[in-house]
């Protein structure tokens, strides 16, 4: 594991929390979150609805919601196509349940990962023909996709493309498309995630039918936000806020059972519980193959049935994590072994055995194990898929467009990408990407970095800075947890856990208090009794067998240096 290097922020000027009206502690936060005001520092708290936009403000919005409109009208048969991860099946999942719910009947397609891969694909639109579909919406996917688009055409079939992904230099010819990403759009947020935009769309629909807003969709929209490791700020943030208050309480009896299987306690749900405890197993059939799975489990209304499938997503959880360590170890056995034992500034690994559904995880294991763009490939004899994971320094997509090879199907973001190329295409991508990482990162210093809010034990804080912190939340891209130094702590015991004992718990001593302290991912990291250690560490809960505790999660540690 690379040594991170440790930024403490610069303290706000003087007078600010005087001109915040907070403490400064409180104030520090803020300001090191881009808050500078009283009036934004109450809407950043309050992430309310003032936060939202007008859904007719999104580019097409019109067409789309005057199209679903006469679809009731006539009586259409409505084929939704989603993608196979949790954004795209929450966001299949509030689209389906909307327009069933005005009487529609509606076809749900998910692309099955092995065989089909992500994105329209032809197959798929012959069976939404087969099944007299006559209007096809897309969730999370469809702005590449203009030959099958146009293919639906022929067959009769119009498209309304919900999509947030970077529009190509010639885009689909459909019904609408709405997408924040558009150069003609005037919506005020463009960060929507799949889900979001279904949402929105549904939004839309709702008010030109005169309804009031769909409120109650917003726990699905905000599992797809949080899964798709979306900017927390803005109309996101007003998403996953109030679509966490409504999975808390939540009576969906899909949602109900995951959070039985899961241990997820919904009395202290939050973005990183929704990360860790949620979204890998609504993942997991996608990942391993058939993602209907996850979606039967985000549409039933019976409370058997949910049960039972959430069980099944556990057992195939459980095989994800075995396969996906398999592969990881193979994974960094390839990188280990880069001639003359330097690290490439973007690392490109091959398999012909690894599963597609697994490659965006191992890509994601090795950007962040060894901070560089990863790039991970499923070799086939014709044709090839990989998943791309990046750094924030270097733009993976626009890399991945910059090559000479031509691509069967690609797309992404800047940090996350994907796409399916000529097998013999293979090593002039992998050349070229290279140079271009190269060129890009040849004055970044490849290490990543901790941004530190404050030097602040947690014996130094009052009990009710506990509770500000977590009003910052919720956390995710663009605003972290708050991030303490803890300096001189005392162990007074270390001990490896975890499968692989690859984590570290400990009981840390500092101003007269004993703290409980798990660093995860950081079991090979010396720490004795009695060694006295500089800490990173962010406040957390512990849920366990239906009891939660206060613990520390500690971010990064090293010997104290006597400050």
């Amino acid at each position: 594991m690379l040594e991170k290097v440790w930024n403490l922020l610069p303290e706000p000027p003087n007078g600010f929390a005087d001109s915040m009206g907070l403490p400064p502690f409180d104030a520090h936060l803020l300001y090191n979150r881009g808050i500078h005001t009283a009036d934004e520092a109450s809407a950043f708290l309050k992430a309310g609805d003032d936060l939202t936009h007008d859904p007719f403000l999104l580019p097409d919005m019109d067409k789309a919601a005057a199209r679903l409109r006469t679809a009731v009208l006539w009586n259409d048969t409505v084929g939704v196509f989603g993608d196979f991860d949790t954004d795209g099946v929450s966001g299949t999942a509030i689209v389906v349940a909307a327009l069933e719910s005005l009487g529609l009947k509606v076809v749900p397609y998910l692309p099955h990962r092995v065989d089909e891969g992500h994105g329209l694909n032809i197959q798929a639109v012959e069976s939404l023909a087969d099944q007299g579909v006559t209007l096809l919406v897309t969730v999370d996917n469809g702005i590449n996709s203009g030959s099958e688009i146009a293919h639906a055409a022929r067959h009769g079939i119009e498209t309304i493309i919900t999509d947030h992904h970077a529009l190509p230099d010639d885009p689909p010819k459909a019904t609408a498309i709405v997408n924040p990403q558009r150069g003609d759009s005037v919506y005020p947020y463009e960060h929507l995630t799949g889900a979001g935009l279904a949402y929105k769309l549904i939004e839309g629909l709702w008010m030109s039918l005169g309804r009031e807003r769909p409120e109650h969709f917003l726990e699905l929209a905000a599992l797809g936000t949080v899964a798709d490791i979306a900017p927390m700020s803005g109309e996101n943030r007003f998403i996953v806020k109030r679509g966490l208050e409504l999975l808390q309480a939540t009576q969906h009896p899909g949602l109900r059972a995951l959070f039985m299987v899961s241990g997820a306690d919904r009395r202290e749900l939050d973005s990183e519980s929704l990360s860790f405890a949620v979204i890998p197993r609504l993942n997991a059939a996608g990942r391993l193959g058939d993602a209907k799975v996850s979606l039967d489990l985000l549409t039933t209304s019976n409370k058997r049935e949910a049960s039972t499938i959430a069980g099944q997503l556990e057992s195939v959880n459980e095989e994800r994590k075995a396969l996906a360590a398999t592969s990881i170890e193979e994974a960094r056995r390839q990188v280990y072994s880069s001639p003359g034992g330097r690290l490439p500034p973007l690392l490109f690994v091959e398999n012909e055995d690894w599963l597609p559904g697994i490659l965006g995880l191992i890509a994601g294991n090795l950007s962040e194990q060894f901070y560089r763009p990863a790039v991970v490939v499923r070799r086939g004899e014709k044709e090839s898929r990989a998943s791309a994971r990046s750094i924030p320094e270097f733009d993976i997509i626009e890399a991945i467009r910059s090559t000479s090879p031509s691509f069967l199907r690609h797309g992404g973001h800047p940090e996350a990408a994907g796409f399916t190329i000529a097998t013999e295409d293979l090593p002039r991508l992998r050349e070229e990407l290279i140079a271009a990482a190269e060129e890009q990162l040849q004055d970044t210093m490849l290490v990543p970095t901790l941004e530190i809010d404050a030097v602040a034990s947690p014996a130094s804080l009052p009990g009710d800075r506990f509770e500000f912190m977590r009003r910052i939340g919720p956390f995710g891209k663009g605003n972290p947890a708050p991030t303490l130094l803890m300096r001189d702590a005392r162990v007074l015991r270390a001990i490896k856990v975890g499968a692989g004992r690859d984590h570290l718990k400990l009981q840390l001593a500092h101003g007269g208090k004993v703290w409980d302290a798990i660093a995860f991912k950081q079991g090979e990291k010396p720490a004795r009794h009695g060694d006295t250690l500089d800490v990173v560490y962010t406040f957390g809960l512990n849920s366990w067998n239906g009891q939660t505790t206060f613990q520390l999660t500690v971010l990064d540690f090293r010997p104290s240096t006597g400050h």
